[in-house]
């Protein structure tokens, strides 16, 4: 049987790979491509199967490569025409396949990481991983639950160093929201105006958050959302679009709730942990708080920059994801979080493997 995988990532992209492997490769690439020459380790550009051209290699004798561009119709297509040709369509590849350069499962498990985070922040602390956990490795047998429960906790908050955590915006109309957005990406992504009800859906975007001390490599990605202003008068089609919006920020990591010096805050913001005071330099007097409450609100002013960082440095903090000690154990793979829920489930030697 030959297995077909999709190891880029399913959204669009410049190039797509999708992974082979099985025996008999040579006659499959034939078929699909009418080349019936195939050395290891050869790159060749070639027709796949007609529907675009692209890569292919063969870089061990039961283990090819299809680089096709990575328009998601065009892997739809090719991985059908697999199918017709018989491979089996899989979702996933065992990160040792994906990886063969790695010297133990948990090495390999770390490259597939590595190459899905989204944060640079999750780089250095992902490669000390092996290490770590190896020279950790008897902690786990004395381990009370307490504690692997407070590891757990953790490796949940690092996990958005991978996958990046979402960050909604809830406010009343015209506190700034939209300009907000477009300061924290540094582009025109949201329209800007002094009309209500501008933001009629909720607009995403992604972007880095940076802590006070960190440099360009400790960058944090977030999802950021930006939701139509909640009011009492808006009409039924913004009425719905506010409705959507409050379905997708119930599942974020923060909510962030907004106002401006002559606006209050919004109606019932759902389970807002940072207030922040917006059009500061409006504002007779600043707010001095650090936005953990209401009657505190952290003081910005998302037009002119002032306030930026502390904002930037609060956001890390409710994600819990600001100071990141270089020594921490993550539990970042499967296996890894298998074993702090039980210690016996997994050959933790065996997948950790020996020092380098």
């Amino acid at each position: 049987m030959i297995g077909a995988t999709l190891v880029t990532p399913p959204g669009p992209g410049a190039v797509a790979i999708i992974q082979l492997q099985g025996p008999n490769l040579p006659r499959l690439l034939e078929t699909l491509t009418g080349k019936s020459d195939w050395p290891i380790g050869a790159m060749r550009l070639s027709d796949l199967g007609g529907i675009d051209d692209g890569f292919a290699v063969m870089p061990a004798p039961e283990r090819a490569q299809l680089m096709p561009h990575g328009g998601p119709r065009v892997v739809q297509l090719l991985l059908q025409r697999l199918a017709e040709h018989g491979a089996v369509v899989q979702r996933t590849v065992n990160p040792l396949e994906r990886y063969p350069e790695a010297q133990s499962p948990c090495e390999a498990d770390l490259l597939a990481t590595l190459a899905d985070a989204a944060s640079p922040a999750a780089i250095d602390l992902l490669i000390r991983q092996p290490d770590l956990w190896r020279r950790r490795r008897q902690i786990l047998d004395r381990m009370t639950p307490a504690q692997a429960q407070a590891l757990r906790q953790r490796s949940a908050r690092l996990d958005l160093l991978v996958n990046a955590g979402t960050v909604a915006v809830a406010g009343r109309p015209n506190v700034g929201k939209s300009t907000l957005l477009n300061r924290m990406t540094g582009r025109a992504v949201s329209l800007v105006a002094d009309r209500p009800g501008t933001t009629r859906d909720w607009v995403g975007a992604m972007t880095q958050v940076r802590g006070r001390q960190a440099g360009p490599d400790d960058a944090v990605t977030i999802r950021w959302l930006d939701t139509p202003g909640l009011r009492a008068d808006a009409d039924p089609i913004e009425s719905r679009a506010v409705e959507l919006a409050a379905g997708a920020a119930a599942d974020a990591d923060l909510i962030i709730a907004v106002r401006d010096p002559e606006t209050g805050w919004p109606p019932a913001p759902p389970a807002a942990r940072l207030w922040v005071m917006n059009k500061i330099d409006l504002a007779g007097a600043a707010p001095s708080g650090d936005g953990a409450h209401a009657d505190a609100p952290l003081g910005i002013s998302a037009l002119t920059g002032a306030g930026m960082p502390a904002l930037e440095q609060r956001i890390l903090e409710c994600l819990e994801l600001s100071d990141i000690d270089p020594r921490t154990l993550w539990a970042f793979s499967p296996t890894l979080k298998r074993a702090l829920e039980d210690p016996g489930s997994a050959d933790l030697d065996g997948y950790l493997g020996k020092a380098p």
